[in-house]
């Protein structure tokens, strides 16, 4: 089955940023796993992760985990690699989000595309 991350009546946003900045949480397994961003709500900061290999459940994903610099979002449908934390409730949390094989994320890609376009326009 799918995490559920949020129990009924609990605000998604306040749940989420305590468990991902909770001390002691403790980390379920350190392998990379890769997966494909379900959904990411660029205006709450957050969304979950489907992993590539059926068997795992979905993984939530707050931007404070994305490795890139700036505005971090994900796109739905974007592969990534992350490493697994297990909050003490239980749920899975995505920590040290990439592309894959630890490559860059689209959005650090259209920057780049961007800013070399602005170049050549110069």
């Amino acid at each position: 089955t799918k995490v559920d991350l949020v129990e009924a009546g609990e605000n998604p946003a306040v749940a989420v940023q305590a468990a991902s900045h909770d001390t002691n949480t403790s980390s379920s397994q350190s392998d990379v796993h890769s997966g494909k961003v379900r959904w990411f709500s660029r205006k709450r900061g957050y969304g979950f992760i489907d992993p590539l290999n059926e068997a795992e459940e979905s993984v939530f994903v707050h931007h404070s985990e994305i490795q890139a610099t700036g505005y971090k979002c994900l796109y739905a449908g974007e592969l990534v690699d992350y490493a697994i934390k297990q909050d003490d409730q239980g749920r899975l949390l995505a920590q040290h989000v990439t592309g894959p094989e630890g490559g860059e994320l689209k959005i650090t890609m259209d920057r780049r595309k961007k800013k070399e376009a602005m170049a050549e326009a110069e």
